[in-house]
């Protein structure tokens, strides 16, 4: 490997170093993307939770008005 290395210009011994490099980069925007992915996720989650607890309690009341003006009629 020495042997091989020793054989490559500056130039393109520069250029593989700004590969590794580059590489390495494109790991942690993988790996920063990921992280907001997950956390988008959660926070959608969260807000689908939320949202159904809300049309819960608002089809509670709409059953009980319901309920209401159901004895109103049938009495």
């Amino acid at each position: 490997l020495q042997k091989g290395l020793s054989l490559l210009s500056n130039s393109t011994l520069c250029k593989a170093a700004l590969v590794k490099q580059a590489c390495t980069q494109d790991k942690k925007h993988t790996i920063i993307h990921m992280t907001w992915k997950l956390e988008l996720i959660d926070r959608q989650k969260s807000f689908m939770q939320s949202l159904q607890k809300e049309q819960e309690a608002e089809l509670k009341v709409a059953e009980a008005e319901m309920e209401f003006f159901r004895q109103l009629v049938c009495e």
